[in-house]
């Protein structure tokens, strides 16, 4: 007589399926290891639809129906409590870790593992990584076949970013992707046809590769916390006017910041998101006048695409996938060369990312560029933040007509007002009356000397003219009219250092409150005492890592002397003329 079969009850029908699954916490979610065919398994909180969806099928193939809402939420209780009293509390990352000195970016390849380590030593690509991440349905795999002594400058050939600073403050920001340090927003802002979608999809391609690769800025914060936890680089498209509350989010998420919400069909559960982001956005002016948002941003102006020069997307996104490898390469190598240097350097000013500071002046060295250029553009951005109340529009575009007219223009109110007009009109701005900007430029010369713009009216000529010029932003202070050895660059105080000089040599410190230019004392925002470039990086390294000794040597002549304590470089060497963006 054959055995009855043994009628397994709900709960025993669920541990059949969780028993062996694997379980994490960080402290505040708890995670399980969905089985797939690959190699990599996919970490998901419990209570997601990943992981309903995995269950559902599951139970309805070894038992042959659907499974009852019961059973799903007994095996999601039963993980969580799993992971609460026997799983150990451990960080879970998302494309993006440090391990010790270590810094991780992972491929999202569930075939082989694998994942690029990058320390001071050089960079490889190794499955032997003791970092746990989490694999999210959007996010697309690198290519591990990365060039070892890439070139970065190919970059340019596919983003419409002109100015070799602006280049290098790009370049500093994807370079600390997978820095711990914490990014600013990076703000394309341009005018219609600039590029600007283009040149953040590309960005965010280099190391974090999604689909998709852009998002709309939801004004529900439970959605936009969302977004922010489940993408290593967060890029908003075409984004125009914030709220308060949405731009207090973007802040938090610079800086790091967590957001919970009840779980859904639950009274007594949370979902707890935790994040600290690298955000791309564009936007054809700031979203935002909030001096708090602005000076978290890294402005990058973009111009306007001729229609001449303009190239089938498909035929030049063709090109660009060939040259992503080089391009990857480089700035691995970069990277590789700014953590030799990175302790190396000391700020005596900094905005307030002062690590991304710090890391983008390693960087801007490594690139043949003064650090203390990069620091005053970023002191000048901050500057520009804390000005911000007053229509910043107005006067972008102001500098626009002003450098349309090759830097400076002589002309009538009314003539100058047409002209600003057209640039807001282009920029989706109201247009404003000739008598108000007459006002504007009367009002705000604080404002005008924070866009580096000289003014100065002629009232006895009828109609009014005006004469505007652009100055050097780094220059523009006053001489003071006495002999006195103080500070070269432009501050509103003084520190020990200047005030010990002027004791011994028995000079007089005139009122902190005035930004005066020295005439001997030379002071400089970022000290650096660093060996020779091609001392400081090379190392015994095995044969997986960089060959150091060949870097850049396409783009600079390896005979050229860069000594830490030149002039400031107001310009680069010239690119190669192969890798000159192909915007023209």
């Amino acid at each position: 007589m054959a055995t009855p079969k043994t009628k397994l009850s709900e709960p025993q029908k669920v541990q059949n399926i969780i028993q062996n699954l694997i379980v994490h916490t960080d402290g505040k979610n708890s995670y399980v290891e969905i089985p797939s065919e690959n190699h990599r398994k996919q970490l998901a909180i419990v209570s997601c639809p990943d992981f309903k969806d995995w269950f559902e099928v599951e139970y309805s193939m070894r038992y042959n129906k659907y499974a009852p809402n019961s059973s799903l939420n007994g095996a999601i209780s039963s993980l969580r409590k799993r992971a609460k009293n026997s799983a150990k509390v451990v960080e879970i990352h998302r494309r993006f870790a440090q391990d010790g000195k270590n810094q991780i970016i992972d491929l999202c390849d569930p075939a082989n593992n694998n994942v690029i380590e990058i320390n001071s030593s050089g960079w490889k690509i190794t499955q032997n990584s003791s970092v746990i991440f989490s694999l999210e349905d959007n996010f697309k795999s690198i290519d591990s076949n990365i060039t070892r002594s890439g070139n970065l400058w190919k970059l340019f050939k596919y983003i419409n970013v002109k100015g070799k600073v602006d280049r290098i403050k790009l370049l500093a920001w994807i370079c600390s992707l997978p820095m711990a340090v914490e990014n600013p927003i990076l703000l394309l802002k341009g005018v219609h046809a600039s590029g600007k979608t283009t040149a953040a999809e590309r960005i965010r391609e280099i190391f974090d590769p999604a689909s998709p690769m852009k998002m709309s800025i939801s004004s529900n914060e439970s959605d936009l916390a969302l977004a922010f936890y489940s993408n290593p680089v967060c890029f908003f498209d075409n984004v125009g006017g914030i709220t308060k509350r949405v731009a207090d989010m973007f802040c938090k998420a610079v800086t790091g910041d967590g957001y919970s919400k009840r779980e859904l069909y639950s009274d007594s559960n949370m979902v707890h998101y935790e994040y600290k982001r690298p955000v791309i956005m564009t936007s054809i002016h700031n979203p935002t006048t909030r001096k708090d948002f602005l000076s978290r941003c890294l402005p990058i102006s973009m111009n306007s695409i001729g229609s001449g020069s303009r190239i089938c997307e498909s035929e030049i996104d063709a090109e660009f996938q060939k040259d992503l490898p080089d391009i990857r390469g480089g700035i691995l190598d970069l990277i590789v060369l700014a953590l030799n240097i990175k302790d190396k350097i000391k700020l005596h000013h900094q905005t307030r990312l002062g690590d991304f500071d710090k890391f983008g002046a390693a960087i801007a060295y490594e690139l043949g560029l003064d650090p203390n250029t990069f620091i005053h553009e970023r002191l000048e951005s901050e500057k520009k933040a804390s000005l911000a109340g007053t229509s910043d529009l107005f006067f972008e575009s102001l500098v626009e007509v002003i450098t349309d007219s090759g830097g400076a223009l002589l002309e009538p109110s009314s003539t100058i007002t047409d002209k600003i007009n057209e640039k807001i009109e282009a920029n989706g701005g109201e247009p404003i009356s000739s008598g108000s900007v007459g006002k504007k430029f009367q009002h705000n010369e604080d404002v005008l000397n924070a866009f580096g713009i000289d003014f100065y009216k002629y009232e006895n000529k009828r109609p009014v003219e005006y004469k505007l010029s652009l100055n050097d932003p780094l220059e523009g202070v006053d001489p003071v009219s006495f002999p006195i050895t103080c500070n070269k660059c432009k501050r509103l105080e003084f520190y020990q250092d200047e005030v010990d000089y002027c004791q011994i040599h028995k000079v007089d410190i005139p009122d902190p409150g005035r930004e005066v230019r020295c005439s001997k004392f030379e002071f400089k925002e970022v000290e650096y005492q660093i060996e020779s470039i091609q001392e400081s990086y090379v190392q015994e390294a095995d044969e997986d890592f960089v060959d150091m000794d060949a870097l850049y040597g396409e783009v600079f002549d390896p005979d050229e002397d860069l000594e830490p304590n030149v002039e400031v470089q107001e310009e680069l060497d010239s690119i190669p003329k192969e890798y000159e963006s192909v915007f023209g």
